[in-house]
This record gives structure tokens, C-alpha cells and sequence, in this order.
């Protein structure tokens, strides 16, 4: 097996004494390579990440939807006309505290 390091790669090409239309045609080649295959590096990044199921779970704060924040705001009103108490903010921090959603 034959192992060359980049710097000996160029110094072999360099001892070739191509013309610069040579030149130019070994680059453009290299470049349609190597573009190539960082498109197909890309794509297959792309693929995975395509291709991972996505977790989908409930907020840990606020409703998950609009009709959900209604209905929070709903039987908030109706605790508040039959006790005719609010939460304080106090209230409502031990009440996150004890919920433990962090």
C-alpha cells in the first residue's frame, strides 16, 4: 500500500511541469471532486438529521395552545367567583415549588 502525505502529493505534481491549461484542467477536476463530495457529506448530514424522530412533549410552562390558556383563564375565574380569593404571588410561587418543574 502506497501512503503519500499532501506535501509529497504537491511536490509530485510540481515536478510534472504541466502547462497552465494543464494546470487549470487538474484544478477544475479537484474542485468538481471535492465538491462532490461535500455535497454527498452534506446530504447524508441532512438525511440523519431529517430522519430523527422529533420529541414532542408538553410545555413545562404556559398552556400548549391557545384554547388551552382559555380554559386555564376559565377556571381561574370561576375559583375566583365562588372562593371570591385570588392567588397572591406568594400562592403562586409555592404552588410552582410544589409542582418542582425545575
Amino acid at each position: 500500500m502506497i501512503s503519500i502525505t499532501l506535501n509529497n502529493l504537491w511536490k509530485f505534481i510540481q515536478s510534472m511541469s504541466l502547462s497552465a491549461s494543464n494546470e487549470l484542467w487538474l484544478a477544475e477536476k479537484l474542485h468538481e471532486s471535492a465538491i462532490k463530495k461535500q455535497q454527498a457529506t452534506l446530504n447524508k448530514e441532512y438525511n440523519a438529521v431529517e430522519d430523527t424522530p422529533k420529541m414532542v412533549s408538553e410545555p413545562l410552562f404556559g398552556p400548549a395552545s391557545e384554547e388551552e390558556a382559555i380554559s386555564r383563564v376559565e377556571e381561574a375565574e370561576k375559583e375566583y367567583a365562588q372562593n371570591q380569593t385570588a392567588m397572591t404571588l406568594e400562592d403562586f410561587a409555592e404552588e410552582l415549588k410544589a409542582e418542582q418543574l425545575w
